[in-house]
């Protein structure tokens, strides 16, 4: 089975593009990008520290 390479980056903006025109929900919506941001930030800070980073204390800070 051959999987044809592809951008997640222009991925996600097509399917964010498609369902504003056709007015749907996106696949992922603002508490999921929330979320996977959070996530970000605590590896970040992990690597910074040197040290374990909890996703939900890093969440929990931005309300």
């Amino acid at each position: 089975m051959t999987v044809a390479p592809v951008n997640p980056y222009r991925a996600s903006i097509a399917r964010f593009l498609a369902a504003l025109r056709n007015d749907a929900p996106p696949l992922a919506g603002g508490a999921d990008e929330l979320a996977n941001l959070a996530v970000l930030a605590a590896m970040r800070q992990s690597l910074e520290r040197d040290a374990p980073v909890r996703v939900s204390a890093v969440g929990a800070a931005w309300g």
